[in-house]
């Protein structure tokens, strides 16, 4: 579904958002850079320090799986990235990994980023906000590994999108109904008058 589709990034500082109307903001494609698809996937240079947010093709396309190589010129110094993706299909949960690290890391749970001051941000830190009204995935790049001595400077991050966990996420589906024998005619409106039987509908 992706391949050959353009990526597009839209600068998204708290600072730019306060002085725009957000709805036209968004909708407005000279906003957005777009870098094409290059043979496997997309290479991206960002500014650290920075809010992003990031979309797939011309209208926006959810993924169920992401992954994501860093540069191994990353240092602990260096200033955070921050990308916001938003979804229009329903998303339960995110699995976060690095490399080796198993998604229960204390460090890849979500709302780990609201829980920390910026300063304290690490590679990996994410929340999810899944109310109908926002539906977007928020995740932190930088160069503060998560465990030490567990992440070499080759990087790779995985995400996973879950529409559902567990076994009772959706609503049962509605019970069949039963199929009747009468036939009915749309152009005849004594047929659908519920208020009687159908012997009735036919007198």
């Amino acid at each position: 579904m992706f391949k050959l589709q353009p990526m597009r990034i839209l600068k998204y500082d708290d600072d730019v958002m306060l002085t725009v109307n957000k709805e036209d903001y968004l909708k407005d494609k000279e906003n957005y850079t777009s870098y094409p698809w290059l043979k496997s996937g997309w290479t991206v240079p960002f500014v650290t320090g920075h809010k992003y947010k990031i979309s797939w093709g011309n209208n926006g396309l959810d993924w169920e799986q992401m992954q994501v190589g860093l540069s191994e010129r990353w240092a602990e110094t260096d200033k955070s990235i921050y990308f916001v993706h938003n979804f229009t299909d329903v998303r339960h949960e995110y699995d976060v990994t690095v490399n080796s690290l198993k998604k229960d890391s204390a460090n890849f749970k979500n709302d780990t980023i609201d829980l920390l001051k910026p300063s304290d941000w690490q590679l990996g830190n994410n929340v999810l906000y899944n109310m109908t009204e926002v539906r977007e995935f928020h995740f932190v790049v930088n160069g503060k590994q998560p465990e030490k001595g567990k992440i070499a400077t080759s990087r790779n991050m995985k995400f996973v999108g879950h529409r559902c966990i567990g076994k009772n996420c959706f609503d049962e589906p509605a019970p069949e109904a039963e199929c009747v024998s009468e036939i009915r005619s749309w152009s005849n409106p004594k047929d659908w008058d519920v208020e009687k039987d159908a012997k009735k509908r036919k007198e």
